[in-house]
């Protein structure tokens, strides 16, 4: 009966909510110095709006992907390019995320499978937000 009742409660998410379920991917970086980048994007305009921008990286080919940076764009987000984040990496690994504006950051890695990230970020508009500073292996 719980089964049920839990299924019957999930399926009616999946209704009610579809885009705050499943994020979208609005970009997808393959083969920059061997790594693939994923960015994605989940909106929910279910109760209040809430939009989220993940980025993903993996080593190029690997299906395990690694979350390195959230964020929430600045809200209306503009068309999906002006809020999803531009990748460079130099000669010497480092991995530089450039995004123009975000609201808050919700996590941030300085350093993922050995290589270092910096970012460029042009404005934030809530600065006090959580930060964590974390090492992803």
């Amino acid at each position: 009966m719980i089964v049920f009742f839990y299924s019957l409660r999930i399926a009616w998410l999946v209704v009610a909510m579809p885009d705050c379920m499943f994020p979208k991917t609005v970009k997808e970086v393959h083969g920059l110095q061997g790594l693939d980048f994923n960015v994605t994007m989940s909106d929910c305009l279910f109760i209040g709006s809430s939009w989220e921008i993940n980025v993903n990286a993996s080593e190029g080919g690997n299906l395990n992907k690694a979350i390195i940076f959230v964020y929430e764009p600045e809200f209306p987000p503009p068309e999906y390019a002006p809020t999803t984040p531009e990748f460079h990496i130099s000669g010497s690994g480092v991995i530089t995320i450039s995004v123009m504006s975000v609201s808050s950051i919700d996590l941030q890695l300085d350093e993922w499978n050995g290589h270092r990230i910096a970012y460029k970020i042009g404005h934030i508009e809530y600065p006090a937000s959580l930060r964590q500073e974390t090492t992803h292996q």
